[in-house]
């Protein structure tokens, strides 16, 4: 079988991991120590270079591509994702390596509490009277010179300033656009009536009006079923799929574990940030996933593409030759001039016969593409998943218009993270959704 999420190992007994046993990679070892965390009944029995000599019954888990093709019902693949922010084979570690559980069991508030605070955030709760509407998250930004701040759950809103005080030692300006009026709270409900099931309604609302705690509890929960971008989806050796927005590329593999005919990504730094790991399997696809570095925009004009200095950094020195590095005082400004390419002007170009999955992370502007779907709907009815979380009116206005525009659809949500962040919509056609 196939193994995509944690949760799809919970039941195997005794184990083998697919690797060199000289020289076993610290992944691997990681993932031994998580497995042993998640399910301390399975026993390790240690790692093998090949499958030779294994009886039927003997389970053997690999990461790599290749073992796609051992036709094997009775050997495992796992499909993960290590080391984004909200990864869970982060969190786990976290967890043992702190020694904040002893097992992975009930949420504790206190653990969670301290494992927020591994992560550089810190949260201030309002007293249980205030207005329970106001979502916990704000983009706040320092006064001071350390620049932008990270976000900070906070359950009170005083206008422009928490109190005119300094609280936590530091003074905080609130984005006001972050207010949720009368009629934003009716869209919401709207949202919250149209999602297909109970999961999906429930996270929605807590995302926008739950306390932290209860956001790092379904956080914890959902832990072992945690691979963002592929709920909810049906796809098979047919599928096409188009994918805005690469980065580090984590949903790449989940795909090709399908053997799906066509990934087509556009990103402005194509492949260059890709994680190793996903690397091998783009490798060993070669003809199933191509790379563009156009940008898709609302409108397809030619844009400045900017970079930040440490990301420049990571780049090989090919890649970096795509660049323009000025100096301006004592900061680089790192840019390169991409073409930018609309929805309509990309269906065009590239003429596709089918698109059964289009995937949109645009870093904040999902929700200015979304116009641009409707010639795709209309075509091919794909299913989609998009982020709506990087700003508030995106959980309401970005999902209103998907569901007037996707018709017989079936709504779902899905949070990524134990914030407000990676929270995502996926739209599923109802003939796709009767079939999975």
């Amino acid at each position: 079988m196939i193994a995509r999420k944690l949760s799809d190992l919970k039941h195997i007994q005794e184990y083998y991991i697919y690797d060199n046993p000289s020289q076993p990679s610290q992944e691997h070892k990681d993932f031994v120590k998580i497995l042993s965390f998640l399910y301390p009944r399975s026993v390790f029995k240690g790692y093998r270079p090949d499958l030779n000599g294994l009886t039927g019954d003997q389970v053997v888990i690999s990461t790599r591509p290749d073992f796609l093709n051992q036709g094997d019902n009775n050997r495992l693949l796992h499909i993960f994702n290590t080391n984004t922010p909200w990864a869970p084979h982060a969190c786990f570690m976290r967890l043992i390596d702190n020694k904040l559980q002893e097992k992975y069991g009930e949420f504790d508030q206190q653990v969670w509490e301290k494992y927020i605070e591994l992560h550089g955030r810190k949260y201030l709760l309002a007293p249980r009277d205030k207005l329970k509407f106001i979502t916990k998250n704000f983009r706040i930004r320092k006064l001071g010179r350390k620049g932008l701040l990270r976000f900070i759950p906070i359950l009170e809103k005083t206008r422009h300033h928490l109190n005119k005080e300094r609280k936590l030692g530091l003074s905080y300006v609130i984005d006001d656009s972050l207010f949720f009026t009368k009629n934003n709270l009716v869209n919401i409900d709207k949202v919250e009536q149209s999602l297909f099931d109970a999961s999906s309604r429930e996270l929605y609302r807590d995302v926008i009006f739950a306390d932290p705690f209860q956001l790092w509890r379904n956080y914890y929960d959902l832990l072992p079923d945690f691979l963002e971008y592929v709920d909810y989806m049906k796809l098979n050796k047919d599928s096409v799929i188009l994918s805005i927005g690469v980065d580090r590329g984590y949903d790449i593999p989940f795909f090709l574990s399908f053997n799906v005919k066509k990934i087509y990504n556009f990103d402005p730094t194509r492949d260059w940030f890709l994680a190793d790991y996903v690397r091998e399997w783009v490798d060993y696809f070669p003809d199933k996933v191509e790379f563009s570095d156009y940008a898709i925009l609302k409108e397809g004009n030619e844009i400045e593409f900017q970079l930040s200095d440490d990301r420049y950094e990571k780049l090989d020195k090919k890649a970096q030759s795509a660049f323009k590095v000025e100096s301006k005082g004592s900061q680089k400004l790192i840019s390169k001039k991409c073409k930018g390419m609309s929805l309509a002007e990309l269906l065009k170009e590239y003429a596709f016969s089918r698109i059964d999955l289009i995937k949109i992370n645009t870093a904040g502007q999902e929700y200015k593409l979304v116009d641009g779907l409707s010639d795709y709907v209309k075509k091919f009815r794909p299913q989609i998943v998009i982020p709506i979380c990087h700003s508030s009116r995106e959980f309401f206005e970005t999902p209103l218009r998907l569901m007037e525009m996707c018709q017989n659809y079936r709504f779902y949500c899905k949070t990524y993270s134990y914030e407000k962040y990676q929270t995502h919509l996926y739209c599923i056609p109802a003939e796709v959704n009767d079939t999975i």
